[in-house]
């Protein structure tokens, strides 16, 4: 009997729910119900394979129908018109909505409308709804509550919508694609930064609104169902730092690096990544932490891609190096490295850097490396 509940129950979750059009099934209906789960399984990867992609496309529709209706209040007709406030803006996602390539839609998202709120007090909580399409997951609004009694719903309300409480708002760091915003880490200066909100799994991230001064306002941009574009507005100061580098302004991919890692990032070449649309600096840490994983260092190899360079891949002789600390961007399986390096022996990297192709010649990288020697008394 035990077993005969546990693979009803197998069938009566989300996983089997294609299959039926009812809601409830009783035990007793079916004599065998682990072979009942097993052939739905089979018949899901077979003849109803097609009918399980419409339930879960259904279903996804459902969640949006679910959501509730915006703020109209709060719509703003010009979101251009700054009211008198400095606008941090994180805007990658958007397209232009005047494109005469509908195709050009894959890789982008058009704004419906935009709300924007000036922050009546202290803002002392702010609520993130959530909504998770095949498997992706979106930030359709959010809610933010002050310390008058206030509060003011910015898009769309969802069941999934959890909150954090604030004491002093420093921004956000966000989890963004080419549709809109995945993932949302609330900066409160009062406390640790909290959880994520929404997902930032294999999603690029930014601390592009992240501020150490006084955040009054908000502005987020939404399409038919989720958050695409979000800005916090500051006070008006004739003297601010007119670049804060790239470690604070760029879109980085896997993760985040830390802030106190030290970069040359005054000169650059290029388009700059923090102005052109959803350009991602993708980084790897191979030295570990504390440079621990320099002296396990055999080599590099680079993979060639369409003219170019597709990746780095960092050798070495220890098997404990994680694979996240091996490969940048994507690389060939080789079997030994184009630049040997003796990092056991002391042998250690000075600088890397870059040719640009000049007809006939391909790219070039160019790695330079010295010997490290130590005294004996």
């Amino acid at each position: 009997m035990e077993s005969s509940l546990f693979w009803t129950s197998k069938i009566k979750s989300e996983e089997c729910d294609f299959a039926f059009e009812v809601h409830e099934l009783e035990p007793s209906k079916f004599v065998n119900s682990m072979w009942l789960y097993r052939f739905i399984c089979i018949q899901r990867a077979a003849s109803l394979h097609n009918r399980a992609r419409i339930w879960e496309l259904g279903r996804c529709l459902k969640s949006i129908l679910d959501l509730s209706e915006p703020d109209a209040t709060t719509i703003v007709n010009n979101p251009r018109d700054p009211v008198s406030l400095d606008w941090m803006k994180l805007s990658w996602p958007i397209k232009a909505p005047n494109t005469s390539d509908p195709q050009q839609y894959i890789e982008g998202c058009q704004t419906l409308y935009t709300q924007r709120v000036i922050f009546s007090s202290h803002l002392r909580q702010i609520t993130v709804s959530c909504i998770g399409i095949e498997g992706t997951v979106y930030i359709t609004g959010l809610k933010l509550s002050f310390d008058d009694g206030t509060s003011t719903q910015l898009g769309y309300r969802s069941r999934d919508n959890p909150s954090a409480d604030i004491v002093a708002f420093g921004g956000f760091i966000v989890a963004v694609g080419t549709a809109g915003i995945h993932g949302l880490q609330i900066i409160d200066e009062g406390s640790d930064v909290t959880k994520w909100f929404g997902s930032n799994r294999r999603c690029p991230q930014t601390r592009m609104l992240k501020s150490e001064e006084e955040i009054v306002g908000m502005t987020a941009s939404f399409d038919g169902f989720k958050l695409v574009s979000l800005a916090l507005g500051r006070p008006i100061r004739r003297k601010r730092k007119s670049w804060p580098g790239l470690l604070s302004s760029a879109l980085w991919y896997p993760c985040l690096p830390r802030e106190n890692l030290r970069m040359k990032d005054r000169v650059s070449v290029g388009q700059s990544p923090t102005k052109s649309r959803h350009n991602l600096l993708f980084w790897v840490w191979f030295g570990g932490p504390g440079g621990s994983y320099l002296q396990y260092l055999t080599g590099i190899s680079v993979t060639r891609s369409k003219g170019g360079f597709g990746g780095i891949e960092f050798h070495f002789s220890a098997d404990s190096v994680p694979i996240t600390s091996r490969k940048l961007g994507l690389c060939d399986d080789k079997l030994g490295p184009d630049f040997a390096i003796d990092g056991a022996g002391g042998e250690y990297i000075t600088f890397v850097y870059g040719k640009f192709p000049q007809l006939p010649y391909l790219p070039a990288l160019v790695v330079c490396h010295k010997q490290a020697f130590t005294g004996v008394d």
